[in-house]
């Protein structure tokens, strides 16, 4: 009777036990779900912004640098960035997610153009402040990581917009090698995304990525 009793006990504990390891293992799965949507959510927002970034400094470059150099690497950032923030968009949509970066100021598209008078801005319906892809156009300081946000982008272009000449060429070559090795960074964690979208996206680009930055360090040693 005493044995059965202990084999009644054994048997109930081990089904107790194999209940609770089925619990953990499922709330590892969401926790671990959770954490690459955050990290997804993440890689894309800031890569708006990096990309939104290279096309305002882009445009300004296109506009105002008198340097061949500078103009025909400004003209290859515009047009491939604004093929990125195009998918980008379409991925966020998809992935029902909000992007950061309200409306450029100064007259700045965020396709890199530059308006006439910066009044034709505000008045076009795709920049009164609704920003992109469902945002509500309200300043977002930072993102997660702290490296990059509205105000620091609208602050280094504000800058860039105060020089002329060799100033401005060495400082916009200045500005686009740390960004782009830091999107680079960024690009090489998407590719391990497991969302397919985001790691499609990521893998696109960083070749990209990687030759803008190989062209933006052989321009940089021609203006020393």
């Amino acid at each position: 009777m005493k044995n059965k009793v202990i084999l009644m006990f054994v048997a109930l504990t081990s089904v107790l036990c194999l209940t609770n390891l089925q619990k953990i293992s499922a709330n590892s799965n969401f926790i671990t779900i959770n954490q690459d949507s955050t990290s997804s959510e993440k890689f894309v927002k800031e890569a708006m912004l990096y990309s939104m970034k290279a096309l305002q400094t882009g445009g300004l470059a296109v506009n105002q640098s008198k340097n061949a150099g500078v103009k025909s690497f400004a003209k290859m950032i515009v047009n491939n960035h604004s093929m990125a923030n195009n998918e980008l968009r379409t991925l966020a949509t998809k992935m029902k997610i909000t992007l950061p970066m309200s409306k450029p100021e100064g007259g700045l598209r965020p396709d890199g153009r530059v308006d006439a008078t910066p009044e034709n801005l505000k008045d076009t319906s795709r920049n009164q402040n609704m920003g992109e892809a469902g945002n509500n156009g309200k300043m977002q300081k930072s993102i997660s990581s702290g490296q990059i946000g509205d105000e620091a982008i609208l602050k280094d272009i504000n800058g860039l917009k105060t020089l002329s000449g060799n100033n401005f060429d060495k400082r916009f070559v200045e500005m686009m090698m740390t960004d782009q090795q830091k999107s680079i960074t960024l690009f090489e964690e998407g590719t391990k995304a497991k969302d397919p979208g985001v790691k499609a996206f990521a893998d696109k680009y960083l070749p990209i990525l990687k030759k803008q930055l190989v062209a933006i360090n052989s321009l940089s040693t021609k203006l020393k």
